[in-house]
């Protein structure tokens, strides 16, 4: 299977979502949710990309016929899980920045998810400020930062995939991009909910992803 999400239990008890790609039951998406239908298509890989890429979930550049909006200010465009309800977890994938290059060039992360006015969410970016690459807040007002401004970010490289793997423990959360801790912070506040991936307003492709909890 690629990007079409079976859930299940593993022999330990815990609830696993998968998407390692293998040319499965790469089809079905319906075990995600869409901020912006039109912006989310599954792509499969050619010749000019890493072998373990077969698909890949791919959020255009191009501006939907419908585009979302938030009931507060807060990322436009998220593809959720529909389930599980996590709420500590590792969430594991390959990132393609394909947005243009500047301070705030994200993707993001999405976690205890229970309303579009009420999620965390991880704003990975190369320029770190008030706005820009750290642990966000949305509950019922506009997005805000709640870790102190990081000394550096993440620097997305053009036309390179980069392997992230988040996890979420109580009030920490830490994010490792090709090994490297580039975010960590012990200030999450919300409880369980949905998981997702996305960005604030740029584009990008995600693959080989799989969702445990803890």
């Amino acid at each position: 299977m690629s990007l079409a999400l079976l859930v299940g239990c593993a022999g330990s008890g815990r609830q696993v979502v998968d998407a390692s790609g293998d040319g499965g039951l790469e089809q079905d998406l319906s075990h995600f949710e869409f901020s912006e239908e039109g912006a989310w298509t599954l792509q499969q890989a050619s010749g000019n990309t890493p072998e373990r890429l077969t698909y890949w979930l791919e959020l255009s550049a191009d501006a939907p016929a419908q585009p979302y909006q938030p009931p507060h200010r807060s990322p436009r465009r998220m593809a959720l899980l529909r389930e599980p309800v996590a709420r500590d977890f590792r969430l594991e994938f390959d990132a393609l920045s394909t947005g243009r290059s500047y301070g705030h060039r994200d993707l993001c992360v999405f976690f205890a998810w229970t309303g579009p006015a009420r999620f965390h969410y991880l704003h990975l970016a190369p320029v770190p400020d008030e706005r820009s690459h750290n642990l966000f807040l949305v509950d019922h007002a506009a997005r805000r930062s709640l870790a102190p401004v990081f000394e550096e970010g993440l620097a997305w490289p053009d036309d390179t995939w980069v392997h992230l793997v988040i996890e979420r423990r109580g009030s920490h959360v830490v994010v490792h991009a090709d090994g490297i801790v580039v975010l960590s912070t012990d200030q999450v506040v919300l409880g369980g909910g949905r998981v997702g991936v996305g960005s604030f307003d740029d584009s990008g492709r995600f693959a080989n992803m799989s969702l445990e909890e803890l």
